[in-house]
């Protein structure tokens, strides 16, 4: 597999867009590399796939734009999807695929919460929000993800926050900085007593 580099960069964009967790895909990546069935050198190609698939959805969102309202589509995909779910026999292609796409259409009702979650008036927030330094924010990312534990999720607030005028782009770009440092810390953590070539990884 290490003699394909585009071939584990793009199964790993894949694998992360899937699952829409890019820390999934890390541990299992962590952890292969730890017991010597994963090179090092694939273990980082993947660990670059995973984070350009955890964008997706950040680009889905900036790509749709927030002027697009997707609730008419979603929810009767919602409803089908799950009706064949519910009837169609279990570990079936048909159940599956509908799997599939209950699992899509929860994601994009989720991104278009996400998306219009900071509706609020800039002028009501403390000013230490709106007019603090873009320091500050990177270390509120790292929290925010800390809480949350999802980084795609901090910076889908960040994306709504500059739409809404809460937030200019440097706070939010800290923000965003924060989040990917946040989501880092777990595996640099889940590795301090790990083999060297995990530690690497990490």
């Amino acid at each position: 597999q290490s003699r394909h580099p585009f071939r584990i960069v793009a199964a790993s964009i894949l694998i992360t867009a899937i699952l829409q967790s890019s820390s999934i895909l890390l541990m299992l990546v962590l952890t292969y590399c730890s017991a010597g069935i994963l090179p090092v050198s694939a273990a980082l190609l993947a660990t670059l796939g995973a984070n350009i698939g955890t964008t997706l959805d950040t680009w889905l969102i900036v790509l749709l734009g927030f002027e697009v309202h997707l609730d008419a589509i979603i929810y009767p995909i919602l409803g089908c999807s799950s009706l064949r779910v519910a009837i169609s026999p279990a570990k079936s292609k048909i159940s599956d695929m509908a799997s599939a796409l209950m699992g899509l259409a929860f994601l994009l009702l989720s991104l278009e919460w996400l998306k219009f979650s900071l509706n609020l008036d800039a002028a009501a927030l403390p000013t230490w929000i709106t007019k603090g330094h873009y320091l500050l924010f990177i270390p509120s990312g790292v929290i925010l993800t800390a809480i949350i534990q999802s980084s795609l999720a901090t910076a889908a607030i960040a994306l709504s926050a500059i739409y809404h005028g809460v937030f200019a782009f440097d706070q939010a770009a800290a923000l965003v900085i924060g989040a990917e440092t946040g989501t880092t810390l777990k595996f640099v953590l889940a590795s301090a007593n790990s083999s060297i070539s995990r530690k690497k990884v990490a």
